[in-house]
């Protein structure tokens, strides 16, 4: 059986797509059941369901992904349904680099026809699990702050104004970095750990990484004179050619420790696939090859 999971205040959810999405599976000759994130019983519906269910397909963006991925990562692996994410919400990051492009509802049905499918990490920051990015400084807040209503309204733009605000805030954070082997203090900007290679619409943030190699890949971008200073970066980062830019700290491992100056930084918050996440200090861990994932390219 399918289960579609959809979130009707994500960016770009449309009940037309849904109701497409819906008849292709059925044309198929499969059953299909949909549950709103909203509602009030939710994590019930979707535990009575979770064991009929062999597709599980998140329709909306990161946020509603993320949602899955939290209920289902602490459950034993026999229960699990394979997950599809169908790339419906204002940010669809993780989509993007599963399939590398937005699929047609024609192509992922012929990937389920096919049974492909791998498992994919999962990385845990103390209680919460995130599938994409936990990240800390300018800007990560973004997606959380932004008016639900203007996201579905422009879509990405509103993100981009939320943005512009927070400019005339920029200030450096300390952290305090341990991977297991070295202890770092970085004056930075901006505090980023990937699952995969991108994040907030940049594709190449961890060029070098991978959704299964069971490594996080920490990004820092570092303290700079002034922000103009930092404007020749971000080409670079478009192009995935900043990791060994001086403005730039990268750390390839599978634990880091993150505390902040409890004096100067104790209002930095962490956001975890775009949604409010822990307080530091913060443990990080990858959970290597955990969930099954449809499509995978790896």
């Amino acid at each position: 059986m399918f289960l579609i999971v959809y979130n009707p205040k994500a960016g770009h959810v449309q009940s037309q797509n849904l109701s497409d999405l819906t008849r292709k599976i059925k044309e198929r000759n499969f059953q299909v059941k949909s549950i709103a994130l909203t509602e009030t019983d939710f994590y019930e519906q979707l535990m009575d369901n979770l064991t009929k269910t062999r597709w599980l397909i998140s329709f909306g963006g990161d946020g509603t992904l993320n949602t899955l991925i939290s209920y289902l990562s602490p459950l034993a692996d026999e229960k699990l349904p394979v997950l599809i994410p169908y790339p419906s919400g204002t940010a669809n990051d993780f989509s993007y680099q599963l399939y590398g492009g937005t699929p047609e509802i024609e192509q992922i049905l012929t990937a389920v026809e096919r049974e492909e499918y791998c498992y994919l990490d999962v990385g845990k920051v103390n209680d919460n699990y995130f599938i994409n990015v936990l990240g800390a400084g300018i800007f990560v807040d973004v997606a959380y702050k932004t008016d639900s209503a203007l996201k579905q309204r422009i879509g990405m733009w509103a993100y981009w104004f939320e943005a512009i605000k927070q400019i005339p805030n920029f200030k450096p954070i300390t952290f305090f970095i341990d991977d297991g082997v070295n202890c770092q203090e970085i004056e930075g900007y901006l505090l980023l750990v990937l699952n995969g290679k991108g994040a907030g619409g940049f594709k190449s943030l961890a060029p070098e990484s991978s959704l299964r190699d069971g490594k996080l890949d920490l990004v820092v971008i570092k303290e700079s004179r002034t922000l103009l200073s930092l404007a020749s970066l971000f080409p670079k980062i478009l192009r995935g050619d900043h990791l060994d830019d001086h403005r730039v700290t990268y750390i390839q491992k599978n634990t880091f420790k993150i505390k902040l100056d409890n004096k100067t930084d104790s209002d930095v918050v962490c956001v975890v696939d775009g949604e409010k996440g822990p307080d530091f200090p913060l443990e990080v861990q990858v959970l290597n090859q955990k969930l099954p994932f449809l499509h995978c390219q790896y």
